[in-house]
């Protein structure tokens, strides 16, 4: 039971959300409800989608979003498709991420260690650089989860947040980048 009336949540709040779009650009554009019907649908028809009463279907949803003029995905889910595609770019960055870190410490990271046996503050270096990657992936994952959410069309409440997550996890990766490429990839012999 519990399932089921999640999913029916879900959907008719789905439905509430295109219909605002449908709504909020209706209005944007200076239409009533029946010039965006044309002679294709009844005005009523439009209310009902407005209400998230209705669903419309996969095409009729194109002909909104073209005599709205905007992307089909935008008024279906709140996300365009140029927006899903960045989401789609930046997971993928996510995930090479977590493998280049898998790379370093079974193959980088040991190398180092024995090229610098017997100091002990190069071998700090690598014990903060595994616990900046514990830090990379954790802050990569809360990433990753707001990401998933508006590639959902779910609502974003501080855009603002999310600009400040990415520039903080880009700048501890670029830095990150930079020690290495200064201090432990010419101590295993690997020329950048």
């Amino acid at each position: 039971m519990p399932r089921a009336a999640t999913n029916t949540r879900r959907s008719t709040n789905s439905g509430n959300r295109l219909g605002e779009r449908v709504r909020q650009l209706r209005v944007a554009a200076g239409l009533t409800q029946t010039d965006l019907a044309g002679d294709r649908f009844s005005k009523e028809y439009v209310s009902q989608i407005e209400r998230g009463k209705t669903r419309p279907t996969r095409e009729t949803i194109e002909w909104l979003a073209v005599k709205l003029g905007v992307d089909p995905g935008f008024l279906e889910r709140g996300v365009s498709a140029d927006e899903r595609r960045r989401v789609d770019t930046l997971l993928a960055r996510a995930d090479a991420l977590t493998e280049s870190h898998q790379y370093e410490e079974a193959i980088i990271f040991p190398a180092y260690e024995e090229a610098v046996v017997g100091s002990e503050a190069n071998l700090a270096s690598t014990r903060r650089l595994r616990a900046e990657h514990v830090e990379d992936e954790c802050f990569a994952g809360e990433v990753t989860e707001i990401l998933l959410a508006i590639g959902h069309g779910e609502t974003v409440e501080n855009p603002e947040a999310i600009g400040f997550m990415l520039r903080g996890l880009f700048e501890n990766l670029r830095r990150h980048i930079a020690f290495e490429r200064e201090h432990v990839l010419p101590m295993i012999g690997i020329a950048d």
